[in-house]
């Protein structure tokens, strides 16, 4: 109430006037870490002012005196207690969870893959079977030169099951079901871990893989011996060397 009684004393046509906005003061302040002697610095500021201003030169721009201004020093919290949390990023692929799930029977859940044919150590992404905009690789768990690399931008599981299907049925021409279908191999030795996917475009994608392959030697020592695609899409390996 008594802020009311208070503005309706006051008079309508001076709350129309227009009041000028003050104008930011040009100080200069004059920032310090707190200490318990802080007080004396500033009165010695003040004091010493008065000097600088009768020099012929520096009185100009010394006019009026700097704003005394004291931040926080470090304290054992600032010492001990990090204002952030350090952001680790997981690696390593993590089944998807369904329980009549078969492809995940298949999933290496390595956090780092070390691959002694090429001599490569890979990480693969927080994937699983369900991840689609992907590249992967396949491994043989007889065959150090059993590997292949793949892109797909459906789900995997469902680029997964092409690779089995081909290999039950042993399709010639896919050299993965011709790998497997060797003597003392079967479906039971393929093995696969999603290595990367949240590509911006197939092309994207398409470029990963073939660097993937040229990286793993793939191509030389592995299961990607049709370089034809790499003819089609190889303009977008700008600054590899192939």
């Amino acid at each position: 109430m008594k802020q009311f009684s208070r503005a309706s004393k006051i008079d309508r046509s001076s709350l129309l006037t227009y009041k000028a906005k003050p104008q930011p003061h040009s100080r200069v302040p004059l920032v310090t870490k707190f200490h318990p002697s802080i007080p004396t610095l500033h009165k010695h500021v003040k004091e010493s002012w008065q000097i600088l201003k009768q020099d012929p030169k520096l009185g100009e721009m010394c006019l009026q005196p700097p704003i005394a201004a004291t931040r926080q020093p470090a304290n054992l919290r600032a010492l001990l207690v990090h204002t952030k949390l350090s952001r680790k990023e997981n690696f390593g692929n993590t089944p998807c969870g369904k329980a009549r799930c078969q492809v995940c029977d298949h999933m290496m859940i390595d956090q780092s893959l070390n691959l002694t044919h090429s001599k490569c150590t890979i990480r693969p992404g927080r994937l699983n079977c369900d991840s689609e905009n992907v590249t992967y690789i396949l491994i043989c768990s007889k065959c150090p030169e059993g590997i292949y690399v793949g892109e797909t931008r459906t789900k995997f599981r469902l680029r997964f099951n092409n690779h089995s299907f081909s290999i039950r049925k042993n399709l010639k021409g896919f050299p993965v079901a011709t790998h497997f279908n060797r003597p003392d191999h079967s479906l039971q030795h393929l093995k696969f871990a999603v290595i990367a996917g949240n590509f911006k475009s197939d092309d994207h994608r398409k470029t990963a893989e073939i660097k993937l392959i040229l990286k793993l030697k793939c191509n030389v020592n592995g299961l990607n011996r049709d370089l034809s695609f790499i003819a089609k899409h190889g303009n977008l390996l700008q600054g590899t060397i192939i």
